[in-house]
């Protein structure tokens, strides 16, 4: 818009010099036509500017690997037109909490719609918000513009690459759970559940007596109660944000790490929790993959959650949840190592920590750490041994 006064000023002021020096009434009537058509100009940009609306859409969901297309409708209702608008975006990532600014021109015709389409690449796993902060409309002149604040706010997932864990584990074991799933081949002590119906023992206690049923078969029937399991399995994810410049593409990394994780596990039949510290809610979800089915529909609350400046933040929840389970292996994969706080879980359980880190100096060796870098990602997880 500048240039665009700037080049008016020169020829407003190159008409009003040659009429000082001809004197010529053609050249007066071209400096008072030049005079009043601005004038002119911003009217007709006041009866435009409330009639022109604009609203996009993005896809719900996105691979890592493509671009996102946003496509932007602007209708111009009235009959008077406009040179074109400037829409104003902030695109930010959830999980990283980087936002970038986006400034595009579109052109408007009169009683007419127009699209515009572009893409936004190079983006990291988890949710993005993309703000139509404001549209600044301009005359058709490009001399004067009108600012209309929209605020308008869509999200879509990026889906993180996912890539091929080596598995080394034989087959799925059980421990004694929670009492959301039961064993079909062993009984237990859970209440809630009835594993089987029999005949009274001698010996048998008194309270597994089923009273009601007894009383109609007039002999005494016993409850054998069920055992309720879990898996040994718990993929724990620490998302500790440090908002150092290359945090974007660490957080991104242990994502791919988690969900490949997660993934490699359960195409192998290998059931297993996973569990992340939502900051919104200031609690630990826990959820249990059964199947590929069950992970790609919590994926969306997954990729939904923010990164947070707590480094242990879900260790801690995890410390106070009753997972206290000498059977139960964990997997830490974390962004952030912190050798006293997984030494002090480890007393009570396996600990596997997978370090995700941009960091270049060694570890110390220690066989229960492996370590991903985001810049050799498909590698280092191909390298992760389970």
């Amino acid at each position: 818009m500048l240039k665009y006064r700037i080049q008016y000023l020169i020829l407003f002021i190159s008409i009003l010099g040659l009429y000082i020096f001809t004197n010529q009434y053609f050249i007066f009537i071209l400096l008072l036509f030049f005079s009043i058509f601005p004038v002119f100009s911003f009217i007709l940009l006041i009866l435009s500017y409330r009639r022109i609306t604009v609203d996009f859409e993005i896809p719900h969901e996105i691979k890592k690997s493509e671009a996102a297309l946003i496509n932007f409708t602007l209708n111009n209702s009235s009959f008077f037109p406009v040179s074109g608008a400037v829409l104003y975006l902030t695109c930010r990532n959830n999980l990283t909490g980087k936002e970038s600014d986006i400034k595009t021109f579109c052109t408007i015709g009169n009683k007419n719609l127009s699209h515009i389409s572009f893409t936004v690449s190079d983006m990291n796993a988890g949710q993005i918000s993309v703000i139509l902060n404001k549209m600044k409309v301009c005359d058709f002149l490009g001399l004067f513009s009108l600012s209309k604040n929209i605020n308008n706010d869509k999200s879509a997932l990026i889906y993180p690459e996912i890539y091929e864990v080596k598995i080394a584990m034989q087959h799925q074991m059980e421990i004694n759970g929670d009492g959301e799933h039961y064993s079909k081949t062993k009984k237990g002590q859970d209440v809630n559940d009835i594993f089987a119906l029999r005949e009274y023992i001698p010996g048998d206690e008194t309270r597994k007596i089923h009273w009601k049923l007894s009383a109609k078969q007039s002999k005494l029937i016993v409850r054998d109660f069920g055992l309720s399991l879990s898996y040994p399995i718990f993929l724990l994810l620490e998302i500790f944000n440090n908002k150092n410049e290359n945090c974007d593409k660490t957080l991104d990394a242990c994502m791919m790490t988690f969900v490949s994780v997660s993934q490699s596990l359960i195409e192998k039949g290998i059931c297993h929790n996973i569990a992340w510290y939502d900051s919104a809610s200031e609690r630990l979800i826990v959820k249990e993959i059964e199947s590929v089915d069950a992970l790609e529909a919590y994926l969306p609350d997954l990729l939904s959650i923010q990164s947070y400046d707590e480094y242990t933040a879900a260790l801690r929840f995890y410390e106070a949840g009753n997972y206290r389970n000498t059977q139960l292996v964990l997997y830490y994969i974390t962004t952030k190592l912190n050798p006293e706080e997984i030494a002090k879980r480890a007393l009570y359980q396996t600990v596997k920590t997978i370090y995700v880190t941009e960091e270049t100096k060694d570890i110390a060796d220690d066989s229960n750490i492996t370590t991903v870098m985001p810049k050799n990602i498909k590698e280092d997880i191909g390298n992760i041994i389970m």
